[in-house]
């Protein structure tokens, strides 16, 4: 990424209209709406760009998107390093009496294998009430798109959607679900629960909120709940709730923000917030009134330790509870003004995640000329080591939606107390680099950074004398075959040799010495691979010891 220009996509005259609730058939980013992500969809090691499309869009190859009417939608796959259309398919017509949707994109899996497009419709009616749409795409190459499956919301109420899509696997299946507001979706496309007495708010959270309690936790906030109805929060694996707060005469009111985050270590697990004051999550027990309270806006790793940071605006904050303060006393980190940020839209930045990889989280802006993109990064050191937060599906799955942009969760518990992160639930895909920190290590096989330099990722793997393993589950080669596979490896001063374990069977492997532990270099030998993701590479140590290993490259680069 050198910053090199690759290409550019004239919107059209239907992205014009700007309005929040209803913007044009073409229109990005305004308002709770995005209609355009990225993720390799097909495998290929090179990401596709999924895109709202109508009327008169033109792509980088100066060929124009034509359709029946400017009101007429459609999903478009985009060669991410071209520009240029490779498939499109019409959008969801089940409300097309109302006009044309308001979208919101986001990737998801809803085989467990496979990456799939997930999609939220919305348009208005004349009577200010909203219709909402969801469906699901697969595409795999070609021209063709795959419509999985498409749900329109019954007319009533009970199914209230909120301004954001979570996409995250409910059960532990495998299979994601899609999330909103008070009900929720199967990865099949069906009704999986409606939350009983929650009706629509601007913000809600899904993830690990307590380390013991099975399954997921989430809390939302309401907006104009006709009961009084201001917080709750539930076990968002059944679709129960666990505890609520209201005003005490019933009065409705628009609670606007309220977060999630583990900010104080006195207490087991997630604090929940809004302006009803901080309560632990596990108990629902008030812990500080709304006045000794950071702003609820979003909730990031910043610091050395493994409790929550706030991003309230460009300000990046450590609220302590030991001295708890308001949010216009709490202690600041940094304030990205300072350094030449502008945010979007006064308050929010561009994006935020963690994008380097050590599992705290960076922060893209634009600068105040509107000419570069900024990215910042702590500077802070930790001993708190963690692969990094997009090797969990559920995070990643939330970095590709924009929306409402509201904060990325994890589906295992990430706090105060936590111990060792749990082996990431993620399938390698061949032809691609596996970083041999992140296998999975036994034997006294282990991840390390000591003793030696010149490597890359966040660590290297070092076996004992025998008995140490490192195994890669799950490795995608798509079509099977035999492969070159690549080993980085320092060997110091004498060969070493040990075997490795494809699908079961048994082979030889001899590393060459390097002459020092700090000098690398490649061994590339051919191994026959069995289609699809089911490949279960191991190198192991038998007596020898073995090489310290860097990466593993399956395929040519």
């Amino acid at each position: 990424m050198d910053g090199t220009h690759l290409w550019r996509i004239d919107m059209g005259i239907n992205s014009r209209n700007i309005y929040r609730i209803s913007p044009g058939s073409a229109t990005l980013s305004t308002g709770m709406y995005d209609g355009v992500t990225v993720y390799d969809l097909n495998g290929d090691g090179k990401a596709e760009v999924v895109l709202k499309v109508a009327n008169g869009v033109k792509f980088a190859d100066g060929k124009t998107f034509t359709a029946t009417t400017n009101d007429d939608q459609s999903v478009a796959i985009v060669d991410g390093k071209k520009g240029t259309l490779l498939a499109s398919a019409p959008f969801p017509t089940d409300f097309a009496s109302a006009g044309k949707l308001g979208t919101q994109f986001g990737i998801g899996s809803i085989d467990g294998m496979t990456p799939a497009i997930m999609f939220w419709g919305r348009n208005r009616n004349k009577d200010h009430s909203f219709n909402d749409v969801f469906a699901s795409w697969s595409w795999r190459g070609g021209k063709q798109i795959v419509t999985n499956w498409t749900w329109a919301k019954p007319s009533g109420p009970g199914l209230d959607a909120s301004h954001q899509l979570r996409i995250i696997d409910l059960d532990g299946d495998g299979k994601d679900e899609i999330m909103t507001g008070n009900f929720a979706l199967n990865s099949d496309g069906t009704l999986r629960y409606r939350l009983p007495g929650v009706v629509h708010g601007d913000r809600f959270y899904i993830g690990k909120f307590e380390k013991d309690r099975p399954g997921l936790q989430g809390y939302g906030i309401q907006q104009y709940n006709p009961s009084g109805l201001l917080e709750y929060y539930y076990d968002a694996t059944k679709g129960t709730i666990l505890w609520t707060h209201s005003t005490n005469d019933g009065t409705s009111v628009d609670v606007g923000r309220g977060l999630v985050g583990d900010i104080d270590a006195r207490f087991p697990g997630y604090e929940a917030w809004s302006f009803s004051g901080i309560h632990n999550g596990a108990t629902g027990q008030r812990t500080e009134p709304s006045d000794l309270a950071p702003y609820p806006t979003h909730s990031i790793w910043w610091d050395g330790d493994e409790l929550n940071e706030g991003l309230n605006g460009p300000k990046i904050e450590k609220w302590d509870p030991l001295k708890p303060r308001d949010s216009g006393q709490v202690g600041r980190y940094e304030l990205l003004t300072n350094q030449g940020a502008a945010l979007w839209d006064g308050f929010n930045p561009m994006f935020f995640g963690d994008i380097i990889g050590d599992w705290r989280t960076e922060v893209v802006a634009i600068n105040t000329a509107g000419t570069e993109l900024l990215m910042f990064s702590t500077q802070i050191p930790t001993d708190k080591r963690h692969y990094t937060m997009a090797h969990n599906p559920a995070y990643r799955n939330h970095m590709t939606i924009k929306g409402y942009l509201q904060s990325p969760l994890l589906d295992y518990y990430f706090g105060g107390g936590m111990g060792a992160s749990p082996r990431p639930k993620i399938h390698y895909a061949g032809d691609g680099w596996l970083q041999a920190e992140t296998a999975v290590l036994s034997g006294g096989a282990k991840s390390t950074t000591s003793n030696a330099s010149g490597y890359t990722g966040t660590g290297f793997v070092t076996f004992p004398g025998n008995g140490g393993v490192a195994q890669f589950p799950f490795v995608d080669v798509a079509g099977g075959g035999t492969k070159d596979v690549t080993i980085r490896f320092a060997n110091g001063g004498a060969s070493r040799s040990g075997i490795y374990r494809l699908n079961g069977k048994t082979y030889p492997i001899t590393f060459p010495a390097t002459g020092s532990w700090s000098r690398w270099s490649n061994l590339t030998i051919k191994m026959p691979f069995a289609k699809g993701s089911g490949n279960t590479l191991s190198f192991e140590s038998t007596g020898n010891d073995l090489a310290n290993i860097d990466w593993v490259l399956i395929g040519k680069k």
